[in-house]
């Protein structure tokens, strides 16, 4: 397994890390995950960040930097190594904050409706259109913003997409909609995500109205 995914793995389960100890806990030379971290920092939409420093036990006067992930990287890191899937719920905790659906797992595990909200993100990011080379998001050529990525995976998890999409609703979409009742966060975010969708019908339609309207002038 290359020395970037194992990265993404680890902090994926773990609080934010410095490059010696991961090192250390990952059994690569220094040289090897300095490579790696700069390479993952680099990215059009990094998937590491500097979370915080620390001054180094050995140099008081030097620091050390503790990198953590961005929401690409906790997504790539799903993507790239399929038993992080196993660990969902410790990930789930520790990065509650770049996900509304991880914020709310424990919401979604108490109605019994985790493994399905699992299931349905498992085929999401199955879906994303990778390349031949790892870490390579979709998102990494579109450069979606964390924000915007956040609401595109919070949306297609929850089944919002398939409205905008004009599907059918799923069972497990129904079933959300009962469930955020209780939520007054995700009630909100679901509401607005709706109100665009229908936005962006209403528009659709005036185009079409538009153009059926000129086809049938045309005729005259």
């Amino acid at each position: 397994m290359q020395t970037t995914v194992l990265i993404l793995s680890y902090l994926a389960k773990n609080q934010s890390q410095n490059k010696w100890v991961l090192s250390k806990k990952l059994e690569k030379s220094y040289g090897n995950i300095h490579a790696s971290v700069k390479i993952l920092l680099e990215n059009n939409t990094p998937f590491i960040r500097i979370e915080h420093t620390e001054p180094s036990s050995k140099n008081p006067k030097a620091r050390i930097n503790f990198y953590g992930l961005t929401l690409h990287g906790v997504l790539e890191g799903l993507i790239d190594n399929s038993k992080l899937w196993e660990k969902i719920d410790v990930i789930a905790e520790i990065h509650q904050d770049k996900l509304r659906i991880f914020k709310k797992w424990k919401f979604f595990e108490i109605r019994g409706l985790k493994e399905s909200i699992k299931a349905a993100m498992m085929s999401f990011l199955a879906s994303i259109e990778m390349t031949q080379s790892s870490l390579m998001l979709v998102s990494r050529r579109i450069e979606w913003t964390e924000e915007e990525l956040k609401n595109i995976v919070d949306s297609a998890v929850l089944g919002v997409h398939e409205i905008r999409t004009r599907k059918e609703p799923s069972n497990l979409f129904s079933e959300i909609l009962k469930a955020a009742k209780e939520d007054k966060e995700l009630k909100e975010f679901i509401i607005n995500e709706l109100n665009q969708a229908k936005n962006i019908t209403l528009n659709t339609l005036k185009r079409l109205e538009e153009g059926l309207k000129l086809m049938k002038n045309n005729r005259k």
